[in-house]
């Protein structure tokens, strides 16, 4: 009998198994993959806050972010940079790694390439199915954390509620130059009711990308690597040699979280930022809020759903308006024509808007800027009246 079984061996899961071997507990991780990290989907774009607020491994940084221009489909361009570092791009396989050993030295225990193909809530304990290498096994545990990112197999068995709404993104590595802060691409035809991207993870390597609402992400970011502003700055590569992942992102405030002997942490209860789909942080404040939960649990003696629910109601506290305020924005956003896009970002551009942007935005928490912003009368009046007749030119001419 385990204390803690984990589903997953992700940031979120991990560092919840982290904090509750810290604790004293007995905690198993299973994760489906041979390798901690691998394979890999992420931007790997980490706000400071992340690394300043946890215990995160430092080796996996590949550089620092403080700029980054946004282009309007006509070619407009806001940039914001500070003078400090807002965020870092780490290499994901050596985060995820760097996680999991800190578990792994508090006593975690881990089975890799490692199938979890059953969960099943009883009285005094829960009992886990698996498969690994060809073999089926039994574990029991006191309580399941759930981490198993975007698979959602169990959730309707066990009476959570499935993420409703999703991005679908593609994203390729390539070798390139010239690309000197993180760009974000708006525009319909670029990436609809979305935003694409290009970070630069060293002088000649980037990371470019596409999400959308639309699933048709594997169409879109090959189109966008054929234009002249990203196809310019990619080094000669063979069509072959390029490896582009897909993966859907989910957001939007998940309905249940707990339940009896259950907690669920990540992807997998939609923990991620309503704007950009970013979750590492927001994951990562979850797992801290779920490892204090079970730990309490296990000093009261009992871990039914009375005794996990004020997980949610605590990580709703904190995250919970922040996400709902993005939501809103998507909603608007989502109504967005390029033109009404175009003058968005000129009017961002205005020295008292830009004064407002530059004084509350903030990488991981977009309510203050988003609030601010609709403060102001001159935003609904750019919005609703200077949206048309603007003028057209390339963004290739603008970088």
């Amino acid at each position: 009998m385990l204390d803690v079984v984990v589903v997953g061996g992700g940031p979120a899961g991990s560092y919840t198994a982290y904090q509750l071997a810290k604790s004293g507990l007995t905690v198993l991780v299973l994760e489906d993959h041979k390798t901690i990290g691998k394979p890999r989907f992420c931007t790997g774009v980490i706000g400071k806050e992340a690394f300043n607020r946890f215990d995160l491994p430092h080796k996996s940084i590949q550089r620092e972010i403080k700029k980054a221009k946004f282009y309007s489909p006509l070619g407009s361009i806001l940039e914001i940079s500070r003078d400090k570092t807002e965020a870092y791009v780490v290499d994901r396989t050596i985060f995820d790694q760097g996680i999991a050993h800190k578990a792994m030295d508090e006593g975690a225990s881990y089975l890799l390439s490692t199938r979890c193909y059953d969960i099943d809530i009883k009285k005094d304990y829960v009992r886990v199915k698996i498969e690994t290498r060809g073999e089926s096994f039994i574990f029991k545990a006191r309580v399941c954390v759930l981490a198993a990112g975007i698979n959602y197999r169990f959730h309707e068995k066990l009476g959570i509620g499935k993420p409703v709404n999703f991005l679908d993104c593609a994203q390729t590595e390539l070798p390139a130059r010239d690309f000197f802060s993180m760009e974000i691409y708006l525009g319909n035809e670029i990436a609809p009711e979305s935003f694409a991207w290009a970070v630069p993870v060293s002088s000649d390597l980037v990371r470019v990308g596409v999400s959308t609402t639309k699933k048709n992400s594997l169409h879109l970011i090959e189109k966008l690597l054929k234009k002249d502003f990203i196809r310019t700055r990619i080094d000669r590569i063979d069509k072959k040699d390029i490896h582009i992942k897909r993966k859907v992102i989910p957001y939007g405030i998940a309905k249940k979280s707990y339940g009896d002997r259950l907690i669920v942490v990540g992807d997998s209860a939609s923990q991620t930022k309503s704007t950009t789909g970013g979750g590492i942080l927001n994951g990562l404040i979850c797992s801290s809020i779920a490892a204090e939960t079970i730990i309490s649990a296990f000093e009261k003696g009992g871990f039914d759903h009375k005794n996990l629910k004020s997980y949610e109601s605590r990580w709703k506290r904190q995250i919970g308006h922040d996400m709902r305020m993005g939501l809103y924005a998507r909603k608007i956003f989502k109504q967005f024509a390029d033109s009404h896009i175009e003058s968005l970002v000129r009017l961002c551009n205005i020295n008292e808007m830009h004064s407002i942007l530059k004084k509350f935005a903030d990488f991981d928490r977009h309510s203050c800027f988003l609030v601010e912003f609709m403060k102001q009368p001159i935003f609904w009046k750019y919005l609703l009246f200077n949206a048309s007749g603007l003028k057209s030119w390339s963004i290739h001419e603008r970088l």
